[in-house]
């Protein structure tokens, strides 16, 4: 344990709601209290958490509970997408059963390009969805 360094402070409901007001005022003062963007500077709904997981649990298999729930997407017959690492993605007939971690991994694992579904590193694959998810946020 390195000296001088304070231990980091459990999360609360007030530390959060501290951490959005400031990103509220941060991003637009003008706009609504919910102001659609987390703090990182991503939309709220990009996916960065899950895409980050599910590479955790598809290519280094941790968890291994997590790892069980994916399944590689195997097409009948030969298709250029055989090559893409896309993940099956099951039927969800409800909007709960659709935030299952087996239904919104997949989800999210197949919007991503190929050059960042492909890397092999965490830190590789990291940077490469952050390029990916400004890109998307903020279009040239």
């Amino acid at each position: 344990m390195r000296l001088g360094r304070t231990p980091p402070k459990p999360v609360t409901v007030a530390g959060c709601y501290e951490l959005h007001m400031m990103c509220y005022r941060l991003h637009d003062p003008q706009a609504p209290p919910v102001c659609g963007r987390s703090c990182t500077g991503f939309p709220s709904g990009s996916g960065f958490k899950m895409a980050t997981v599910t590479f955790k649990a598809k290519n280094l298999g941790q968890p291994a509970y997590l790892h069980d729930l994916l399944q590689e997407y195997q097409p009948t017959r030969t298709l250029r997408s055989s090559t893409a690492h896309l993940l099956h993605q099951p039927f969800a007939s409800t909007s709960v059963s659709s935030r299952a971690f087996s239904v919104a991994a997949p989800t999210v694992w197949n919007q991503l390009t190929i050059n960042t579904g492909t890397t092999s590193t965490l830190g590789t694959f990291k940077t490469r969805l952050k390029t990916e998810l400004f890109t998307l946020a903020y279009p040239t």
